[in-house]
């Protein structure tokens, strides 16, 4: 019925003229249908015999584009409907004639290659109530599918990386999800086999590829990177993989490389000390929190770990691995020895931050290269070379009422990017009765120091309570009892351990309690230090006066107002928090403030009872060296 129809309307027109005595314009308009497709390919014959070729059309405007069209040059003219909505995209469907002597073609158009014979033809298209439009178009053979394929090579396959699997991801937008796995077989092959591709032969989907495997009895993976038979490496994270896209021509070669670092560490230390290598991400995220995810925070990824052996050996494989063995990897150490990492020829760094410059641009990182073609690297250390002191003096600019706490320094990790108070500690001490305090085994890079900004610091204080058990009960808190002490001497010897000194209490108090604060005069100082093959001993730091912060808690009902907790804190990274206790009237002085806008909290630990938030004065801005007021601070509990 279908052929019998086709060639019965094609006559009925023929004899009339209707159509084909319309002149032909171009294919496209600014309304109306548009065809689009340049190359078509040819479909496998219906039961009539004809073979379906779709163009790819769009409707330009708000009204349904509808008309007929036709394939010209084959055997016999036929021409068939077409119908898309305005505003919209949708296939111009007519078909190659499966006339004798009417052959389909068997080529590939296009390079790489024809492999067969493809034909250009003319699509003539008859909107309803306009002119004919004609547009060429390269007819070839349909290609239903292409495999994905690939192979896995490296040190230690089969041996020390095992039940080694190759899987498929889809990634839309921010969610990623696995599709299919499958086993890598002893010689090193894989194939997800037959991979169907688009509507006119276009290319398939765009697959993310991950190698797992068993390495020295860890499970570890990683994306595939590269081009069609060209491995470029590999990343930690999916949004680092390439896609891996099967074509009309050819099958899909995902090959995947790997490489290993392995070396000795010498030097104090070296034994039992934990070793990995991680490597900056290929495309280097830009938001703080993406950074902030990795491995190694805003720096790196780790792809493989190991324990140093009693020479201090160490040896990591599974590392993805380029053509071209380009830089890429760093051995990062942390034990009894300082931490830090180490690059080729044995150069060290104080931190991933500082190997890389400090910058997230891949040109001038001093990175671990393979060479081309490698797949080992051997970097070996001392790891008590390459370290430097640094030196800090504190100058006061008063000299009354100075506190401990003012002369404690602090060195800081320096990252780009992120606050200082956000930094992990490196090392901290007091300074000396000369305000002098010099670290030693510190490696090249860059350093906060800061003098006078302790922060999460303890001490014992006098108590107008001889004990606190009332809040220290039960088996969470019921531990902590060691904190109170009634009178000179401690319950319990774990007193001892946290610092406290048998002594009498002052006058008017009844004990000694543990709590949370660090008090100080100095506002603080900090400053960016460099250390570059070389001692940094010549560095001051000029400590000012803070300001301070006084009020009075008050509560309902005579409930007590003694020893609570008053905090000013800032959440920006930078000002250091401040505390102080309640005296027995309620009232509280916090000293020690840098310049600029805290918050105020009470009871921050919570020892007295109450730890909400209050009517009165919320936050309060400063400046150093002056004094202020909150006044009363209310709680109706």
């Amino acid at each position: 019925m279908f052929r019998r129809t086709a060639v019965l309307l094609s006559a009925v027109l023929v004899a009339t003229g209707a159509l084909v005595g319309l002149s032909a314009s171009t294919a496209q308009a600014a309304t109306g249908i548009e065809a689009r497709s340049n190359i078509v390919a040819v479909g496998s014959p219906n039961s009539a015999g004809h073979r379906p070729v779709k163009i790819y059309a769009r409707c330009n405007g708000s009204k349904t584009c509808s008309g007929r069209a036709a394939i010209l040059g084959q055997t016999r003219y036929v021409n068939w409907p077409y119908s898309i909505k305005g505003n919209s995209a949708g296939y111009i469907t007519v078909y190659w004639l499966g006339d004798e002597g009417n052959t389909a073609p068997t080529g590939l158009g296009s390079a790489p290659g024809q492999q067969g014979t493809t034909f250009e033809r003319t699509l003539r298209v008859y909107p309803s109530g306009a002119s004919a439009r004609d547009k060429t178009i390269t007819l070839e053979r349909t290609q239903a599918s292409r495999n994905l394929k690939g192979t896995v090579s490296g040190p230690g396959l089969g041996s020390r990386v095992t039940d080694v699997q190759v899987t498929s991801w889809n990634v839309s937008g921010l969610v990623s999800r696995r599709l299919k796995t499958v086993d890598v077989a002893s010689n090193g092959t894989y194939d997800f086999g037959a991979v169907s591709l688009g509507t006119n032969n276009a290319a398939s989907y765009g697959y993310r590829l991950s190698i797992r495997a068993r390495v020295d009895g860890t499970v570890r993976e990683w994306f595939w990177r590269g081009t069609d038979g060209r491995p470029t490496g590999g990343g930690k994270r999916v949004s680092e993989a390439h896609a891996a896209s099967v074509t009309k021509y050819n099958d899909f070669v995902a090959d995947f490389r790997f490489g290993r670092i392995a070396g000795t560490l010498s030097g104090a230390g070296s034994t039992g000390t934990d070793v990995r290598v991680i490597a900056p991400p290929v495309t280097r995220p830009t938001r703080a929190s993406d950074l902030r995810g990795l491995d190694v925070p805003f720096c790196a990824n780790e792809y493989g770990a190991d324990t140093t052996s009693g020479s201090g050996g160490y040896d990591i494989t599974f590392l993805p691995v380029s053509q071209n063995g380009d830089s890429r990897y760093l051995v990062s150490h942390e034990g009894t020895n300082r931490a830090g990492v180490i690059t080729t020829g044995g150069r060290q760094y104080a931190s991933c931050n500082a190997a890389t410059k400090y910058t997230y641009s891949a040109s001038d990182d001093d990175l671990i290269s393979y060479g081309t073609g490698g797949l080992s690297a051997a970097i070996s250390a001392n790891l008590d070379s390459g370290k430097h002191a640094l030196g800090f003096d504190t100058d006061a600019t008063y000299t009354s009422s100075i506190k401990p706490h003012d002369t404690w320094t602090t060195v800081r990790e320096y990252v780009p990017g992120t606050k200082i108070l956000d930094r992990p500690i490196i090392t901290a001490g007091h300074a000396n009765s000369s305000g002098f305090k010099q670290f030693e085994g510190l490696r090249n890079g860059k350093y906060w120091v800061e003098v006078g900004r302790r922060t999460g610091c303890s001490a014992w204080y006098p108590s107008i309570y001889k004990d606190n058990y009332l809040y220290h009960k039960g088996g969470e808190r019921g531990s902590e009892r060691w904190k109170t002490v009634n009178g000179a001497y401690p319950e319990y010897e774990t007193s001892y351990r946290y610092g406290f000194k048998a002594k009498k209490p002052p006058s008017g108090y009844k004990g000694w309690m543990y709590r949370d604060a660090c008090v100080a005069q100095s506002a603080g100082d900090y400053k960016l230090v460099t250390i570059n093959n070389g001692d940094a001993t010549s560095n001051t730091s000029k400590l000012r006066k803070g300001a301070t912060i006084s009020g009075k808690v008050s509560r309902i009902g005579g409930k007590s107002n003694k020893e609570m907790l008053v905090s000013v804190y800032s959440t920006q990274g930078v000002l250091v928090m401040r505390s102080a206790y309640t005296s027995s009237s309620g009232r509280f002085v916090i000293r020690g403030l840098e310049s600029g806008n805290y918050r105020v909290l009470v009871n921050g630990d919570s020892w007295r009872g109450i730890g909400r938030t209050h009517k009165g004065t919320q936050t309060k801005r400063v400046t150093a060296g002056k004094s202020y007021s909150v006044g009363t601070l209310n709680f109706r509990s």
